[in-house]
């Protein structure tokens, strides 16, 4: 349960999220917090954190976890970042996907997020992926 903006009251309320839910990130910037909205773009488990997008101005987005929603702060990024690369979802199947590597931490969490073409998102552990070559 994370808090979540309700449109119709313009309050947040606890709830579990949807995607394409308005959620409110606190976005620490420069030792200050901004108040910015994202977009839920995967649902979490009890397991995996969700995926918000905060727009910033690139085709991606800012890609925030939904751990991070009362502290996002903007972490280094690897060598991966903004890099094509192809993912198999499943072991027993020949079949790839391209995407692109929208999160790649240089520091702790060390989250790496891939988008997929078909726009979903998924976590370097849920699959395997080829390091981008180029």
């Amino acid at each position: 349960m994370v808090e979540v903006l309700d449109p119709e009251h313009a309050a947040h309320t606890s709830m579990e999220l949807a995607i394409g839910q308005e959620v409110r990130v606190s976005h620490i910037v420069d030792g200050r917090t901004r108040n910015k909205i994202g977009l839920v773009v995967r649902e979490e488990t009890d397991e995996i954190p969700g995926i918000v997008i905060l727009p910033d101005g690139s085709p991606d987005g800012c890609v925030v976890l939904t751990t991070e929603l009362n502290g996002f702060v903007d972490l280094p990024q690897g060598p991966y970042f903004g890099k094509p690369t192809y993912v198999s979802l499943d072991l027993k199947s020949p079949k790839t996907e391209s995407g692109i590597v929208v999160r790649q931490d240089a520091l702790g969490p060390y989250a790496m997020v891939i988008r997929l073409k078909d726009g979903r998102y998924v976590f370097d552990h849920e699959c395997h992926y080829t390091p981008p070559l180029w």
